[in-house]
Order: structure tokens, then sequence, then C-alpha cells
């Protein structure tokens, strides 16, 4: 999955993973950087072929809708298989085995070859607010995230693009109550959802065989529960960004 993370990010991650500047530094410059999170998202939905192939035809509203809807577990997804979906003791291993690429091998070569060797990322260094005690919502999304990510590892990186793409057009019968979404749409969607599904089993069982031929509805399973947990995760993080904001005062 291409990377959208701009350099200056890219530079925060590493000055605080070397202690050159502290997590906070990094956090507010996410902070500033979360006007951008739609435009990037919709840089990795076009990326699908499928999406140019059928997608364009939903209607803005629908776009909308879906956005609406799903970008937020899609980004914690991502996440969710960055931080766990691998073995690695590096962040460039970290990159390459998992297949999402945060940029961060072309940055380090160019502007800090002395720190090629950086060990991988952790959730924590990623979530965890300095001398703020984790709330019981943070510690159900980490072990989901956790069970989440850990069921991609060792499977082949281009099998993750395809669940991201699965469960950003997913609509039940009550969202789509919910939005009055037409039928065209929902047509649409569900073409699109048949598609993808099919594409993951059939590349599942080519990759990891027919004994683990449910393991996509196990993952299913966990995201819709994660999706859940991501909606009030998101609204405590709506409140620490206060609080970073009151910081910075």
């Amino acid at each position: 999955l291409c990377s959208v993370m701009r350099t200056e990010t890219n530079k925060a991650i590493v000055d605080a993973m070397l202690g050159l500047s502290s997590r906070m530094e990094f956090f507010n410059l996410l902070a500033r950087g979360k006007d951008r999170q739609t435009s990037n998202f919709l840089h990795l939905i076009q990326q699908i072929p499928q999406y140019t192939d059928i997608g364009q035809g939903l209607s803005a509203f629908s776009k909308t809708m879906l956005l609406s809807e799903n970008m937020s577990v899609c980004w914690e997804l991502r996440n969710a298989v960055f931080f766990w979906g691998h073995s690695a003791d590096s962040l460039l291993k970290q990159e390459e085995m998992t297949g999402i690429s945060i940029n961060m091998k072309d940055f380090l070569l160019k502007n800090k070859p002395n720190a090629v060797n950086l060990p991988s990322m952790k959730y924590d260094f990623f979530y965890s607010l300095p001398g703020v005690e984790s709330t019981s919502i943070q510690n159900e999304h980490k072990t989901l995230a956790r069970t989440i990510g850990e069921t991609f590892k060792g499977l082949d990186v281009k099998l993750f693009p395809l669940i991201f793409y699965i469960v950003f057009f997913n609509i039940n019968e009550d969202l789509a109550t919910k939005y009055n979404v037409g039928s065209k749409d929902q047509q649409i969607i569900k073409q699109l959802q048949r598609r993808l599904c099919l594409t993951y089993s059939r590349f599942l069982k080519h990759v990891v065989g027919v004994e683990t031929g449910d393991l996509l509805q196990h993952q299913l399973r966990l995201i819709l529960a994660f999706k859940d947990c991501v909606a009030l995760f998101k609204e405590e993080k709506l409140m620490q960004a206060k609080y970073l904001a009151a910081l910075r005062k």
C-alpha cells in the first residue's frame, strides 16, 4: 500500500525515535496534519483497479457516506497491521514485511543514512501520550489491534490492501437505510465487495491453503468489533487533542 506520509512526518518520527525531539512534538505535528487525512485516504482508495472500473459510478453522496462511516476504521486497520503484522526488528524491515510503506526507506537513505538500523516502531510510540494513563477503551483498542494485526503475520503482503478495500466498501442494510442510499449505489458497493472478497479468498487459498479458508471471515468479525471500538476511541482521541492544544498554549 503506497504511502502518503510527508517528509516532515518522517523526520519527526526519526527524531523522536533517536531522542532528538520529544514524542509530544511528534504528536503536535500529527495534530496539525489532520486536515489532510481525507485527501490522503482518497489517494489510497484510488489505487484500487476495481474502484476505477466500478466505483467511479458511485454518487458523490455515497462516496462521502463511505468516507464518513469507514475511513477511521480503515486507518486504524492499517496501523494495526503495521504495528503487529510482522516479526521485524527494524523499521525498514517493518515496512517490507507488512507491505505498508511510510516512505521511511527513501527518507533514511537520503537524509539519515546513519539511522537505517532504527528498531521497528511500536504501537505505544504512536498512540500512548507521555504521562497519560490508558483508559479501558484505549486498552481494548490495543488488544483488538494486536489480535487483528497478528492474523496478517507471515501472509503475503498483497493480501492487506485487499482487506483494506473490503472494509472501506462495506455497508449493511441499517446503514443503507440510515443514509437512504439509492439502489444503484447499493448494487455497485455489493459488486465491489463480491469482487474483492472473491479475489481475497482465491489469493488466500493459493497462498495459505484450504485449511485456513475461513481466515477472511475471522478477520472481518474482528474488524467489525474493532469498528465499534474505533468510534469510541476516536472520541477519546479528540479529547486528548484538546489536551495537547491546551499544553501548547
